[in-house]
């Protein structure tokens, strides 16, 4: 603590005698931000010692206020205002201030042993107590907390486990901590909270227990899918769902959550939700259009969703190799067109003059190694980081002389080296990947297949990668 607000505390305490006085005096008129500082602290222990003296009235005003008796609550706090007496240190000083240390007081325009005014004080002093009983009423008796019912439940074969007996799960059943709740293979729910604007869409198999109402909406998802619309819940009441591998804790969002035996899936579209890997308790905030993954072998982390590729386009172009047209000063900050793409794939076109590149991100579902293919017309290119810096790129695949669409495995394909050896992969990780063609003259195409631990060779899909920021 600094010796300025060491002295400002006493002021405010009433225990500042008159050499320590002349001491903060000094401090205030020589040190040109101090002036700033001392008010800012008197002002926040005014506010503080204003609640600290009204707690008691908060579990009386709370009530009433639930009556409906707003105003009554109000007069009878402004009527306790004025009865009560002003605090010491707000009240006149007796001593008189040096007349050589009083001109910073006369350019602020007030005297701070007359701070603040008995009027000023008694404002702040209300303004602080009815702010208080908002946030009371607020915190403690605003119906935030929905009670889950099931709103809708389609399909057959779907029961709640309640204590000792199962019953039927139909719709406008009241769900109670303790239940359990299964969804046929062909079924679906919703769970709706009255008239909290929260709602959880279970998918068909998903079994659902209810733990607890007790600080907040706390559930176990032990399999299944659920997509939830979770409206803003009450400071320190998140709702809390629990999985055999994770933990999401939210406020207020959108999300989805997909559980296995093996797997905890959050999918987060609005807002921000906390994600902790329950085996060692690491966590990770997931934002909109994120997702993450609790599963062995799997690094926990926010990853942006998969589906889409960022394509661009050279037109144009009049060089034979690609090696020359990194010489064109289009490329690559240039390019005359680019979308996003579904697929990490060009599709056979007749064109001429013209270099596609795609550019994004690749999502290993697996820890392992991946081996890689790569089909392309005349000249084409693989690249592959080993992170996500585009920067640290390697040619992994390439060929020169061009192959039919698809056809991995073309005669001579060794020397044109369109395989690229096994190459080992983090889950939980994305790694910057490109591929690059150039197509002089009839049918342009470009292809990526890949083979993984358990996965047979196949086309490198958009469900596996994520586009890169096309340049502004």
């Amino acid at each position: 603590m600094t010796r300025l607000q060491e002295l400002t505390l006493r002021l405010a305490d009433d225990t500042l005698p008159d050499d320590e006085w002349h001491e903060l005096e000094r401090l205030l008129a020589t040190e040109p931000e101090a002036v700033a500082t001392h008010l800012q602290l008197l002002k926040l222990e005014a506010s503080l010692r204003g609640l600290r003296e009204t707690l008691d009235l908060a579990g009386p005003t709370v009530a009433r206020l639930h009556s409906g008796l707003a105003a009554s609550v109000k007069r009878d706090v402004m009527e306790r205002l004025r009865a009560w007496p002003q605090p010491a240190w707000a009240r006149a000083r007796t001593n008189t201030p040096s007349p050589g240390n009083s001109r910073w007081l006369e350019r602020l325009g007030f005297c701070v042993r007359r701070w603040p005014p008995t009027q000023t004080a008694m404002l702040a002093f209300a303004a602080s107590i009815l702010v208080f009983l908002s946030l009371s009423a607020w915190f403690f008796g605003s119906p935030t907390m929905g009670q889950p019912v099931l709103a809708e439940v389609k399909g057959q074969g779907s029961s709640i486990e309640r204590a000792t007996e199962v019953v039927p799960a139909l719709n406008g059943t009241r769900l109670q901590p303790g239940d359990v709740l299964h969804l046929g293979t062909n079924a679906s729910a919703t769970i709706a909270f009255g008239a909290e604007k929260t709602r959880l869409e279970l998918a068909a198999g998903a079994e659902l227990n209810v733990t607890s109402f007790a600080y907040g909406k706390h559930f176990g998802l032990e399999a299944g899918r659920i997509e939830a619309s979770v409206a803003h819940q009450r400071p320190f009441k998140s709702m809390v769902i629990t999985t055999p591998q994770a933990e999401v804790r939210v406020l207020g969002t959108r999300f989805s959550l997909n559980a296995t035996s093996n797997a905890t899936r959050l999918e987060v579209a609005e807002g921000k939700v906390r994600f902790t890997r329950t085996r060692d308790r690491q966590a990770v905030r997931v934002a909109g259009g994120s997702y993450a993954v609790a599963a062995a072998d799997y690094e926990l982390a926010a990853l942006p969703f998969t589906g889409k590729i960022l394509r661009e386009f050279w037109r144009g172009v009049s060089v034979t190799s690609l090696r020359a047209f990194e010489q064109d000063p289009r490329f690559p900050a240039h390019p005359d067109g680019w979308d996003l793409s579904s697929a990490f794939e060009l599709e056979p076109t007749e064109t001429n003059h013209l270099v596609v590149r795609f550019s994004g991100y690749l999502h290993p579902p697996i820890t392992g190694d991946y081996e890689f293919w790569l089909a392309g017309a005349s000249a084409a290119q693989l690249f592959l980081s080993p992170a996500e810096r585009a920067e640290e790129r390697i040619v992994i695949a390439q060929t020169s002389d061009g192959t039919r669409a698809k056809a991995w495995d073309a005669p001579r394909f060794q020397r044109q080296s369109q395989w690229a050896p096994p190459l080992p992969l983090v889950a939980g990780r994305r790694y910057y990947i490109e591929g690059l063609v150039l197509v002089q003259h009839g049918e342009g195409h470009l292809s990526v297949a890949w083979k993984g631990p358990g996965r047979p060779r196949e086309l490198l899909t958009a469900e596996f990668l994520s586009p890169a920021e096309p340049k502004k």
